[in-house]
């Protein structure tokens, strides 16, 4: 069995509050009663070398990601349902996969970001 060498992310300040979202919705998406199911958070968690203690330890930023998430997924999913070949650009994207999540096989996505987030990206 091979061993991957995991991601070290290099962020600071408020870059770094796009880990501990991303985080958010890893964990919730283990939790039988999930609402949604993010698959490529969850991978992406394994892989990524990082403390999430402030994460872990923040609750409240954790159920304002998760809610947040809910309501831009039930409003993504009814504009592609009325539009399915829709060009979406998601501005500020930092790590979110909500194109894993909403991808119907016809629309274009533009994840837009500081260069630092892309590259982490």
């Amino acid at each position: 069995m091979e061993l991957q060498e995991k991601i070290k992310p290099v962020l600071n300040g408020s870059a770094e509050t796009m880990l501990q979202s991303f985080y958010a919705r890893a964990q919730y998406s283990k939790n039988k009663r999930h609402k949604f199911y993010d698959a490529k958070a969850v991978e992406l968690v394994e892989k990524i070398d990082y403390d999430f203690t402030a994460a872990t330890n923040d609750s409240l930023m954790g159920y304002g990601v998760i809610a947040r998430t809910l309501v831009f997924d039930e409003l993504v999913k009814a504009f592609i349902d009325e539009n399915p070949t829709c060009t979406v650009v998601n501005i500020a994207c930092g790590l979110d996969t909500r194109f894993y999540r909403m991808d119907n096989g016809q629309i274009t996505w533009y994840n837009v970001d500081l260069p630092e987030t892309i590259e982490v990206r």
